[in-house]
């Protein structure tokens, strides 16, 4: 099978800096914003593949989409067997790209999507712009019944608010290597702690929403997060980035994908990694 190569970037070294895993941040962050990635991404038959499935279902933008793409290629295979989920599946987009991209490259894998499926819940009106009822429009018959007609049989829609579905569903769930969170209000952002106690050894959470304008309330919860982030171990918070939003991409570059607690479990030049980029530094500088 087929795969983009990424960049390398030999002017960092590998390991931990205040609680970040630098490298592994910019070899992805400078692969999507100045080497051309989601370009090459659209000859690769697996991605192309899986986002047919998220597209006219998925708010999720396909500039932010090559993120979870790169984590499953290239870092999952490497932190042992655990499962995908994502908070505030509405429509289901990324969880079925998700689930497809697993299918792939993860046979042990299973995607679990929780969302009400009802919209909103009751929002913080002192930092949420959405309310509640918001995003209402998912059909969750329609969605439970569609993976099967493309041929995917590792993937979970469950209701309901999370502070009553997630419990329920951790025990069939077991260890989690991937959490997406896509939730854009404070406190269904901030509910990504209950998956801490359950996440494997260097496993990721992906934020999708504290740079859209409307989710400053994500933004508020990851902020908290991230302070309270440097005590805990081993595993890794990131920031999805959109190239659209430039008035934040190069100062916040590193905090937007780079966050860690431990030395990742794939190596700093794992597969697929190759030929030196020389400009990135003088690019960030700009």
């Amino acid at each position: 099978m087929s795969k983009v190569t990424l960049t390398e970037i030999p002017q960092i070294e590998p390991g931990i800096r205040r609680g970040r895993n630098v490298h592994e941040g910019y070899v992805r962050a400078c692969n999507l914003q100045f080497d051309n990635l989601l370009t090459r991404l659209r000859a690769d038959s697996l991605y192309m593949r899986c986002l047919e499935l998220a597209q006219g279902r998925t708010l999720v933008t396909e500039e932010k989409l090559p993120n979870l793409y790169l984590l499953l290629r290239y870092y999952l295979p490497s932190i042992g067997i655990g499962n995908i989920v994502e908070f505030g599946t509405y429509r289901g987009g990324s969880a079925l790209f998700l689930a497809a991209l697993a299918q792939e490259l993860l046979p042990d894998c299973r995607v679990f999507g929780f969302d009400s499926f009802a919209g909103m819940p009751s929002t913080e009106r002192e930092i949420d712009l959405h309310q509640a009822g918001d995003f209402r429009d998912a059909d969750l018959l329609e969605l439970t019944g569609f993976p099967a007609s493309a041929g995917l049989q590792n993937i979970e829609f469950v209701p309901g608010l999370f502070e009553n579905s997630f419990p329920d569903a951790a025990a069939r769930i077991g260890k989690i290597a991937l959490c997406h969170v896509d939730c854009d209000i404070r406190s269904a952002v901030a509910y990504y702690d209950a998956s801490k106690r359950h996440m494997l050894p260097g496993g990721y959470w992906v934020f999708d929403d504290p740079l859209v304008a409307s989710c400053t309330g994500a933004m508020e919860a990851v902020r908290s997060s991230s302070s309270s982030a440097m005590g805990c171990s081993r595993n890794r918070l990131i920031h999805t980035w959109s190239s659209g939003q430039d008035s934040l991409q190069k100062a916040s570059l590193l905090w937007l994908l780079a966050w860690a607690t431990s030395l990742p479990r794939c190596g700093p030049r794992g597969p697929g990694v190759s030929r030196p980029l020389r400009f990135i530094v003088d690019s960030l500088r700009k």
